[in-house]
Protein backbone atom coordinates (compact mmCIF):
# COMPACT_ATOMS: atom_id res chain seq x y z
CA UNK A 1 0.00 0.00 0.00
CA UNK A 2 0.66 3.83 -0.22
CA UNK A 3 1.18 5.95 2.95
CA UNK A 4 1.95 9.66 3.21
CA UNK A 5 5.02 10.71 4.46
CA UNK A 6 6.81 14.17 4.81
CA UNK A 7 4.40 15.11 1.86
CA UNK A 8 5.41 11.75 -0.32
CA UNK A 9 3.64 8.97 -1.38
CA UNK A 10 6.00 5.98 -0.35
CA UNK A 11 5.18 2.58 -0.94
CA UNK A 12 4.99 0.80 2.57
CA UNK A 13 4.88 -3.21 3.11
CA UNK A 14 2.05 -4.79 4.85
CA UNK A 15 5.07 -5.71 7.15
CA UNK A 16 6.41 -2.75 8.12
CA UNK A 17 8.97 -3.50 11.06
CA UNK A 18 8.75 -6.62 10.51
CA UNK A 19 11.96 -7.30 8.19
CA UNK A 20 12.59 -10.77 9.33
CA UNK A 21 9.90 -12.87 6.45
CA UNK A 22 10.03 -16.34 6.90
CA UNK A 23 7.64 -18.72 4.54
CA UNK A 24 5.53 -20.53 6.78
CA UNK A 25 4.93 -24.26 4.77
CA UNK A 26 2.78 -27.18 5.01
CA UNK A 27 3.40 -30.89 5.25
CA UNK A 28 4.22 -30.58 1.39
CA UNK A 29 6.08 -27.73 1.36
CA UNK A 30 3.40 -25.10 -0.22
CA UNK A 31 3.82 -21.79 1.02
CA UNK A 32 0.58 -21.14 2.68
CA UNK A 33 1.37 -18.19 5.01
CA UNK A 34 3.76 -15.42 5.91
CA UNK A 35 5.50 -14.68 9.62
CA UNK A 36 7.05 -11.16 9.87
CA UNK A 37 9.25 -10.98 13.01
CA UNK A 38 10.81 -7.54 14.20
CA UNK A 39 14.99 -7.39 14.64
CA UNK A 40 13.99 -4.31 16.98
CA UNK A 41 15.07 -4.50 20.80
CA UNK A 42 12.23 -5.62 22.63
CA UNK A 43 11.93 -2.50 24.50
CA UNK A 44 12.20 -0.09 21.28
CA UNK A 45 9.04 -2.29 19.67
CA UNK A 46 7.02 -2.26 22.83
CA UNK A 47 7.76 1.32 23.74
CA UNK A 48 6.18 2.09 19.43
CA UNK A 49 3.35 -0.75 20.26
CA UNK A 50 4.99 -3.24 17.61
CA UNK A 51 4.11 -6.30 17.80
CA UNK A 52 6.43 -8.56 17.55
CA UNK A 53 5.50 -11.12 14.71
CA UNK A 54 2.81 -9.98 12.11
CA UNK A 55 1.29 -12.91 10.59
CA UNK A 56 -0.62 -13.07 7.17
CA UNK A 57 -4.41 -15.13 7.96
CA UNK A 58 -3.72 -18.49 8.29
CA UNK A 59 -4.68 -21.06 10.87
CA UNK A 60 -1.70 -21.72 12.38
CA UNK A 61 -3.31 -24.51 14.42
CA UNK A 62 -3.29 -26.92 11.83
CA UNK A 63 0.46 -26.74 10.96
CA UNK A 64 3.73 -26.76 12.28
CA UNK A 65 6.46 -24.78 11.40
CA UNK A 66 9.28 -26.43 9.94
CA UNK A 67 7.42 -29.98 9.84
CA UNK A 68 8.21 -29.73 6.00
CA UNK A 69 12.64 -29.52 6.40
CA UNK A 70 12.07 -32.12 9.43
CA UNK A 71 10.05 -34.72 8.57
CA UNK A 72 12.26 -37.19 7.43
CA UNK A 73 14.80 -36.63 10.37
CA UNK A 74 11.82 -37.31 12.00
CA UNK A 75 11.05 -40.42 10.54
CA UNK A 76 14.83 -41.60 10.62
CA UNK A 77 15.33 -40.53 14.42
CA UNK A 78 11.49 -41.46 15.69
CA UNK A 79 11.81 -38.54 17.59
CA UNK A 80 10.78 -34.82 17.50
CA UNK A 81 11.12 -31.61 19.44
CA UNK A 82 8.07 -29.61 19.68
CA UNK A 83 9.30 -25.67 20.54
CA UNK A 84 8.05 -22.29 20.91
CA UNK A 85 9.17 -19.96 18.37
CA UNK A 86 10.33 -19.88 14.42
CA UNK A 87 13.53 -18.99 15.75
CA UNK A 88 14.27 -21.55 18.01
CA UNK A 89 13.68 -24.16 14.83
CA UNK A 90 15.87 -21.66 12.71
CA UNK A 91 18.47 -22.03 15.41
CA UNK A 92 18.61 -25.91 16.00
CA UNK A 93 18.63 -26.46 12.43
CA UNK A 94 21.61 -24.44 12.04
CA UNK A 95 23.70 -26.62 15.29
CA UNK A 96 22.04 -29.34 12.78
CA UNK A 97 19.40 -30.64 14.76
CA UNK A 98 16.85 -31.67 12.49
CA UNK A 99 13.87 -33.33 14.13
CA UNK A 100 12.42 -29.65 15.27
CA UNK A 101 9.13 -28.16 14.45
CA UNK A 102 7.73 -24.91 16.51
CA UNK A 103 3.97 -23.95 17.19
CA UNK A 104 4.43 -20.50 17.08
CA UNK A 105 2.79 -20.38 20.51
CA UNK A 106 2.81 -21.76 23.99
CA UNK A 107 -0.52 -23.91 22.74
CA UNK A 108 -0.71 -27.01 20.80
CA UNK A 109 -3.55 -28.42 19.38
CA UNK A 110 -5.09 -31.71 18.79
CA UNK A 111 -4.69 -31.09 14.42
CA UNK A 112 -0.69 -30.38 15.08
CA UNK A 113 -0.68 -33.97 17.24
CA UNK A 114 -2.18 -35.28 14.65
CA UNK A 115 0.29 -34.58 11.91
CA UNK A 116 3.26 -35.29 14.05
CA UNK A 117 1.92 -38.46 15.28
CA UNK A 118 2.06 -39.36 11.28
CA UNK A 119 6.00 -39.44 11.61
CA UNK A 120 6.26 -40.60 15.24
CA UNK A 121 5.24 -41.21 18.75
CA UNK A 122 7.80 -40.00 20.59
CA UNK A 123 7.39 -36.19 21.12
CA UNK A 124 9.84 -33.86 23.37
CA UNK A 125 8.23 -30.58 24.46
CA UNK A 126 10.67 -27.43 24.97
CA UNK A 127 8.77 -24.64 24.88
CA UNK A 128 10.08 -21.31 26.29
CA UNK A 129 11.29 -21.36 29.79
CA UNK A 130 9.02 -18.99 31.09
CA UNK A 131 5.19 -18.72 33.33
CA UNK A 132 3.39 -19.01 29.77
CA UNK A 133 5.81 -22.16 28.57
CA UNK A 134 5.73 -24.22 31.36
CA UNK A 135 2.43 -24.01 31.81
CA UNK A 136 1.69 -24.99 27.85
CA UNK A 137 4.03 -27.86 27.91
CA UNK A 138 1.70 -29.19 31.15
CA UNK A 139 -1.23 -28.41 28.95
CA UNK A 140 0.30 -30.38 26.29
CA UNK A 141 1.41 -33.92 28.93
CA UNK A 142 -2.43 -33.40 30.52
CA UNK A 143 -4.26 -33.18 26.98
CA UNK A 144 -1.98 -35.70 24.51
CA UNK A 145 -0.03 -37.56 26.64
CA UNK A 146 -2.53 -40.36 26.06
CA UNK A 147 -2.29 -40.14 22.30
CA UNK A 148 2.11 -40.42 22.50
CA UNK A 149 4.70 -40.92 24.51
CA UNK A 150 5.19 -36.95 24.81
CA UNK A 151 8.06 -36.05 27.77
CA UNK A 152 8.88 -32.61 28.48
CA UNK A 153 12.34 -31.42 28.73
CA UNK A 154 13.30 -27.99 30.17
CA UNK A 155 16.55 -25.72 29.81
CA UNK A 156 18.51 -24.95 32.57
CA UNK A 157 17.71 -21.64 34.44
CA UNK A 158 18.88 -18.36 32.82
CA UNK A 159 17.62 -19.09 29.82
CA UNK A 160 14.94 -18.14 27.59
CA UNK A 161 14.60 -20.57 24.64
CA UNK A 162 15.98 -23.10 22.74
CA UNK A 163 17.63 -20.42 20.59
CA UNK A 164 19.34 -18.33 23.18
CA UNK A 165 21.19 -21.52 24.61
CA UNK A 166 22.45 -22.44 21.17
CA UNK A 167 24.03 -19.30 21.28
CA UNK A 168 26.33 -20.00 23.86
CA UNK A 169 26.27 -24.00 24.09
CA UNK A 170 27.13 -26.59 21.82
CA UNK A 171 24.55 -29.58 20.42
CA UNK A 172 26.96 -32.03 23.66
CA UNK A 173 25.68 -29.51 25.91
CA UNK A 174 21.95 -29.55 25.22
CA UNK A 175 21.81 -33.99 25.04
CA UNK A 176 23.25 -33.35 28.92
CA UNK A 177 20.43 -31.45 29.61
CA UNK A 178 18.15 -33.98 27.37
CA UNK A 179 19.56 -36.96 29.89
CA UNK A 180 18.72 -35.06 33.11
Amino acid sequence: YYKIVAGRKELHSRMENHNLILPYKDVYGNIIAIVGRTLLQENIYKERNIPKYKNTIFKKGKHLFGLYEAKHSILKKNVVFILEGQMDVISAQDKGIENVVALGSSSMTFDQLVLLTRYTENIIVMLDNDDAGKAGAKKILNDFGKFANIKNAELPKGYKDLDEFLMTNDVESLEIVLKK
